[in-house]
């Protein structure tokens, strides 16, 4: 007998990036998002094709997503906890940009034991960080 279809949404990809390398401080379990992340009910159309195609590993919606949560736009309360989630995902999934965006904020927040793998995934992905306009990176 075959096993039964599972209908409803796709699950988020798991396991390494879609460069094949491994994610920055550990494995996909790191990464602080949960399966109603990937639920956009009530959210505006932006939002919700958004998390859809992120849902898909598409690395630029799921760091558009971030900014919404961070910003508290198109339909979302500032959340930072799923801002540093989103980034994390993004990140995983290869997104240079959205990587020293995590690591900019870990050190912001004086974590800098989290900051460096992706600082170093960033580098890594080709990123280029800008000459320092503040006191940020010590």
């Amino acid at each position: 007998m075959s096993p039964p279809i599972r209908r409803g949404r796709t699950p988020p990809p798991r396991g390494p990036s879609s460069s094949g390398r491994a994610i920055p401080g550990g494995s996909s379990s790191d990464i602080r998002l949960y399966r109603g992340d990937f639920v956009a009910r009530g959210a505006s159309p932006t939002l919700y094709d958004d998390v859809r195609k992120a849902a898909l590993a598409d690395k630029d919606a799921a760091t558009r997503v971030a900014h919404l949560y961070r910003d508290g736009e198109g339909g979302t309360a500032v959340n930072l906890d799923r801002y540093v989630g989103w980034l994390q995902y993004a990140a995983a999934l290869g997104h240079a940009e959205a990587s020293y965006e995590l690591a900019v904020h870990y050190r912001k927040t004086s974590l800098p034991a989290l900051a460096a793998p992706y600082e170093a995934r960033a580098e890594e992905l080709g990123f280029k960080a800008p000459a320092a306009l503040d006191n940020i990176r010590k």
